[in-house]
Order: structure tokens, then C-alpha cells, then sequence
């Protein structure tokens, strides 16, 4: 079970903080440090990613800002100046190797591969909606089998590519039932067993999850949702971690969800609505860290 124990607080700027809380067996909360950021800094997480060394990655995707934080210190690269984009709007952040990220650009349609300081290393995708083009490409993720997964968010799909670019296939529409099609994906992530997480925010929220070929392999929706909190939901935002267990912020009570999907049984939760310790308002972003803990960005605490 989720246990609150150890919390961190990253107050990236007026309104905007992130917390990191351990998953342990012990019940007891602690503030251990607080990280304090000019008000300047960052305007809106749009995803988080752990690095290296215990680093977290922050997007911010107002200022097109790429800020890694190792403790106090924070060292940030902004992503259009350096001309990997040539809009702010940036929405997806992965990992592709120890020392290469991927990113996706919502305006540009394009992913960017880029190094650990964040110069440009490979530039691929054009705006359409055909095979291989992209609309609007949201989150992203890259599986351990060497794939490239796309919120194709314009084009109701996920979109599957190889490292060099090369469409493989799309996801979501075809070969699956009508009422079950994707609308406006913007979450993406991918476990080892290569199971695809996909998050649509319509109705109130919506999570699928299909097997590498494209086969749905269960379904969550508000109604699922709503029965495994005992009152109505709005999930925002998810993530997993290497276990496969899902984790689902919902907007409307603050509170973080830690489910088995595959039985669709709630194994925790944490968090509610406010501004006090351990409160959300409005959850923009989660990532699951090293040594069990998970971050979640507030844009409103």
C-alpha cells in the first residue's frame, strides 16, 4: 500500500510546487526539504521525468523550458532559443538512453531528440494526418523494445515509431469496437511487458490499456473510476510504475489513486482537495522516482 512518509517540496513559483511522496509501509509524514525557485522560473509543468543521479527533469510548456533539479541546484535550457523548437508548446518528455531524451512539440508536430544538455541530436515528424504525420503530438514514451509511443492527440491515435523516425503502426482506431476508439489521447506510457497506458481526458477520464499489438486489454472509465473512490472523479493525469500498477490524479478531490487495473481494485490512495501539506488543487504532472517514491507537480500550491 501508498504510505505518505517522506515529503519533498519543489516550489517552482508562485502557485506551482511538487511534491515527492515515498511509497513505504510506514504511515508517518515528514517535510524534509523545501526547494525554492524564482517566481520566473517555471509557469507550467506539462511533464516530469526522472534523470540521472537522482536528478528530476521539469517541462515546462509556457516557456518551452527544460529544468533538471539535483537537490537545490537547478540548471535549465531553454528549448527554443537553443532551436529545437520553434514553439514554446512543448508536451511530451521521455527517456531514450542514459544520455538522450525525447520530447514532443504540440505546434511544431515533431519530435526532437536531444543530450543531457539538451543539444540537438535528431529532428523527425511533419503535421498531417496520414501514416507517420502527426497532429498535435502530446505525451510520449520509449519502450525497452527500442519503440517510440505518441499521444497522436489531433489524430485519435497512438503513433508507434522506431528511434530513426520510420512509422511502424498506429493504435486506437482499427480492429477495435467503435465506443472503445480513442478520442484526443495526451498520456502515453509503456510498462516492460510492453503494455500501453493511454489517457484520454473526455468524459470525465478515460484510461485503456492495450497489448503491443493494439488489443485492448482493459478499459477504466469515470464510472470505474467513481466506484473504486466512493464519489464522482475527474482523472487529469496518470503514470505507472515497473510493476505495472497504475497511479490516477483526480481533479476533483485531490487525490492520487494507486490502482490494479487488470482487476480494475483500488490498492491505495493519498491526498486531498486544499492548499494545506498533503492537499492538491491542481495536479499537472507525476512521475514514479528511484526508491519508491513518486512526484507530483500542483499547479495551484
Amino acid at each position: 500500500m501508498i504510505k505518505t512518509v517522506t515529503r519533498y517540496f519543489i516550489s517552482f513559483a508562485a502557485g506551482l510546487v511538487c511534491c515527492v511522496f515515498a511509497v513505504q509501509a510506514n504511515a508517518s509524514v515528514s517535510l524534509e526539504t523545501t526547494i525554492k525557485a524564482q517566481a520566473d522560473e517555471l509557469d507550467s509543468v506539462a511533464a516530469m521525468l526522472a534523470g540521472n543521479e537522482g536528478r528530476l527533469l521539469v517541462l515546462d510548456d509556457e516557456k518551452g523550458v527544460l529544468s533538471e533539479y539535483k537537490g537545490k541546484a537547478r540548471t535549465s535550457y531553454n528549448l527554443v532559443s537553443k532551436k529545437i523548437f520553434e514553439s514554446e508548446d512543448i508536451s511530451g518528455l521521455t527517456r531514450l538512453d542514459e544520455d538522450r531524451y525525447l520530447l514532443s512539440n504540440i505546434d511544431d508536430s515533431v519530435i526532437a531528440v536531444i543530450d543531457g544538455e539538451a543539444n540537438l541530436v535528431q529532428k523527425f515528424g511533419e503535421s498531417g494526418s496520414r501514416e507517420g504525420q502527426l497532429d498535435e503530438p502530446s505525451g510520449i514514451d520509449w519502450s525497452h523494445n527500442g519503440r517510440l509511443y505518441v499521444a497522436d492527440k489531433g489524430n485519435d491515435r497512438i503513433s508507434v515509431f522506431g528511434l530513426d523516425g520510420v512509422f511502424i503502426k498506429a493504435i486506437g482506431q482499427l480492429g477495435i469496437a467503435e465506443e472503445h476508439r480513442l478520442q484526443e489521447p495526451e498520456q502515453v506510457f509503456v510498462d516492460l511487458q510492453e503494455r500501453i497506458y493511454v489517457l484520454e481526458k473526455r468524459d470525465d477520464g478515460i484510461v485503456t490499456v492495450f497489448d503491443h499489438d493494439g488489443r485492448v486489454l482493459q478499459r477504466l472509465t469515470s464510472a470505474d473510476f467513481d466506484q473504486l473512490a466512493g464519489s464522482d472523479t475527474e482523472i487529469v493525469n496518470i503514470t505507472i510504475d515497473n510493476r505495472g500498477l497504475l497511479y490516477a490524479a483526480d481533479e476533483d478531490n485531490g487525490r492520487i489513486f494507486q490502482i490494479d487495473w487488470q482487476d480494475k481494485k483500488l490498492v491505495s490512495s493519498f491526498g486531498s482537495k486544499g492548499d494545506q501539506r498533503g492537499q492538491f488543487e491542481d495536479i499537472r504532472a507525476m512521475v514514479v522516482l528511484a526508491g519508491n517514491k513518486i512526484a507530483v507537480a500542483d499547479s495551484q500550491n
